[in-house]
């Protein structure tokens, strides 16, 4: 009778050969090369992670924060935006792309802007960066009459006491210098204005501070902030059959992204 012959299953032979590998690399693996290695480029390892650090740094203490604010919103079909963009409806359609259109407008962004306090922007300058205090700052700036011409125009103010001041404004090699009383009427080349201090104690504290920094304003042409707005305005549509869409605005501030979304929506509505 023949004698059965062994059999070897490829699971062993497997196993034998993951064995003879591990045990390969650890024959090969020599921990005293390795250290060798490393301390021989451990000057490399340090300036890379320093640049690293160093990099992540640099952005962030020279890239302003920014806010993004959103809105979903349903549109109802008319005929107002066929009508504002002069466009003929001859067939009443699910079609709500003239009120897309609408929407991201320059009219409905100066509408816009018109109903927010954004005659005149004012900023705290720091040492990097400088931050929008909108709705926030210890002084006011009205603005009676104004060359209707007149580009943005930065104006940099100092606090000389609760009472006086001066203001700055001009390019570098043309610079100009006015001494003002706060509460009084300004007449500039440009504009007349009168400024009052409504929060002297943060100013106070700001001026009396180790890195003391500055404030200034700008009073704004409302072409360019309806065009820099409309830059800024995201629309999406979500839902076609439902005529949903996704309006969003991304700002410097949080508070003002806010406000602009709802006030876009607002004008659209009416």
């Amino acid at each position: 009778m023949q004698e059965p012959q062994p059999t070897y299953s490829n699971s062993n032979k497997s196993a034998k050969v993951d064995s003879d590998q591990f045990s390969n690399f650890n024959t090969d693996f020599d921990l005293g090369l390795f250290i060798y290695v490393f301390k021989k480029n451990l000057l490399w390892v340090i300036l890379v992670i320093g640049i690293s650090i160093l990099g992540s740094f640099l952005y962030l203490r020279d890239t302003s924060p920014i806010y993004q604010s959103d809105a979903i919103i349903q549109i109802e079909k008319s005929n107002k935006a066929n009508q504002m963009l002069n466009v003929d409806d001859y067939y009443e359609t699910n079609d709500i792309s003239a009120e897309i259109e609408l929407l991201k407008s320059n009219l409905i962004a100066k509408n816009a802007i018109r109903q927010l306090p954004l005659q005149v922007s004012y900023f705290n300058k720091g040492q990097f960066l400088d931050f929008e205090l909108y709705r926030s700052a210890p002084f006011k700036v009205e603005v009676f009459s104004k060359d209707n011409t007149l580009n943005s125009t930065r104006v940099e103010i100092k606090f000389l006491n609760g009472q006086d001041g001066v203001i700055e404004w001009g390019s570098d090699d043309n610079r100009n210098e006015k001494q003002i009383k706060f509460g009084d009427f300004v007449q500039l080349p440009f504009a007349t204005i009168k400024v009052n201090v409504t929060n002297f104690s943060v100013i106070e504290e700001n001026i009396n501070s180790v890195n003391s920094t500055g404030y200034y304003f700008v009073i704004n042409n409302i072409n360019a902030l309806s065009r820099e707005l409309m830059s800024k305005v995201n629309v999406v549509i979500l839902n076609p059959s439902a005529k949903t869409v996704s309006i969003s605005v991304q700002e410097n501030n949080s508070l003002k992204a806010k406000e602009e979304v709802i006030q876009l929506i607002e004008e659209f509505k009416l």
